[in-house]
């Protein structure tokens, strides 16, 4: 039998035959027990007691955790510096975004795009193209085409750099995870670099 404390550290190990009680092999008071001094040294978030060598040693699997953890905090709080805080901000970059991609679906050139902006009824012009058409008009610009590509710069070097930083975090997190020791995966993780 095994005595553990709460983190699942080993403390103490009685023999008890078979079908028998710790109380029947004599525990608390025979001499036959062997019992393990631990020192309260480790960090119990990243290291086990190894009893053989009589020391705390990183366990790999618990660094793997942590690291993991903090590529992942760190991946979010960069792309969160590419995001305007408020949860209206999402839902109007993505409206903009259908309104890019839907004008780039009406033809091959601006000039094209234009004409058949013209065959659209005012409703439906103004539901495919409402915050292109609120910008132009604010800016005292005759069509949408500078709105549009306002709208699509401004979300390419968004999502560029965003990308990046999911690849960085992807890469890394892999890495990570390969490594078989816990320095290993400490060096894997040290060397992510994050794009600027």
């Amino acid at each position: 039998m095994t005595v553990t404390d709460e983190a699942g550290t080993v403390l103490a190990q009685i023999l008890v035959p078979a079908g028998g009680t710790p109380a029947q092999a004599g525990w608390p008071t025979s001499p036959k027990h062997r019992f393990f001094t631990v020192p309260k040294r480790g960090e119990q978030e990243s290291q086990r007691f190894n009893f053989a060598a009589g020391k705390w040693e990183d366990a790999p699997s618990l660094i793997e955790a942590q690291l993991i953890a903090a590529i992942k905090d760190e991946a979010e709080r960069r792309k969160m510096t590419m995001a305007t805080p408020g949860g209206m901000k999402k839902t109007i970059y993505a409206a903009k975004q259908a309104e890019v991609e839907a004008f780039n679906a009406m033809g091959n050139s601006v000039a094209q795009i234009l004409t058949a902006l013209t065959t659209l009824t005012p409703i439906k012009r103004t539901r495919r193209f409402r915050y292109a058409l609120a910008e132009a008009a604010l800016r005292g610009e005759p069509t949408i085409d500078a709105a549009i590509a306002r709208f699509a710069a401004g979300a390419d070097a968004s999502h560029a750099i965003v990308s990046r930083i999911e690849a960085a975090e992807q890469v890394g997190v892999d890495n990570v995870k390969a490594a078989a020791t816990a320095a290993a995966k400490r060096a894997a993780a040290a060397a992510i670099v994050w794009p600027a």
